[in-house]
């Protein structure tokens, strides 16, 4: 079962993850790769969002979470 906590703990490092793409150099994540990971995070939910979506809805999210 997942529980908030994993559910938020996923979402943050799938931002860190984008994060780490749009950085990354040729041989570990091509020019494509990097530029759909750049167009992602520009919708990609802030922090405060999470973090009042948690309050909102704490069966959901975890608002304490990063």
């Amino acid at each position: 079962m997942t529980t908030p906590y994993d559910r938020t703990l996923a979402l943050f490092q799938t931002r860190d993850l984008l994060e780490a793409l749009v950085v990354a150099p040729d041989d570990i994540a091509h020019r494509s790769v990097r530029e759909e990971a750049l167009r992602l995070l520009e919708h990609y939910p802030l922090d405060a969002h999470i973090r009042l979506t948690g309050m909102a809805l704490p069966d959901m999210w975890d608002p304490m979470r990063k």
